[in-house]
């Protein structure tokens, strides 16, 4: 009997070793490995009526970036973007973008954009709970990968 995890989670820093585990723990969901995207017999889950998408959610910070930190990847549908579009007008998230030719750079961009913001003082980060979505590059149609976060802000 196949059998789809709801949620991974894992905690962890950026360390070196906080961001190998992150993006082990991607490469596994990617890769079926982790059954959250395909069922535990290596089936890609599809159910286009309702479609869904991973992403990664960044909680229970001990205290900011330098400290630990939860990283959760689950299946949302689509009505968890307008649902954030909503939260980034009312001024209680901010949106940012970034897209490359690959995933990693399109990653780096959008997480640099954040950390220079912060140290310029043009957000101030809540560190409640913050959000990734990554579209990798062939499900693109300009076959640029993407990546949106959506930070939490004060």
């Amino acid at each position: 009997m196949a059998y789809i995890f709801e949620e991974i989670t894992i905690r962890t820093d950026n360390s070196i070793l906080g961001i190998e585990r992150i993006n082990a723990l991607w490469n596994d969901v990617n890769n079926g490995r982790l059954a959250v995207l395909f069922d535990s017999e290596g089936n890609l889950e599809k159910n286009c009526e309702n479609c869904t998408f991973p992403i990664a959610c960044y909680s229970n910070y001990e205290n900011d970036d330098k400290g630990m930190y939860n990283v959760s990847i689950k299946k949302v549908d689509s009505k968890f973007f307008a649902d954030m579009e909503d939260l980034v007008t009312y001024g209680k998230y901010v949106r940012y973008k970034s897209s490359s030719y690959d995933i990693e750079t399109a990653m780096e961009e959008a997480w640099s954009m954040v950390k220079e913001d912060s140290k310029n003082g043009v957000i101030k980060r809540a560190f409640l709970t913050d959000y990734e979505n990554n579209v990798l590059a062939e499900f693109t149609s300009n076959k640029k990968a993407r990546c949106y976060l959506y930070i939490s802000v004060l």
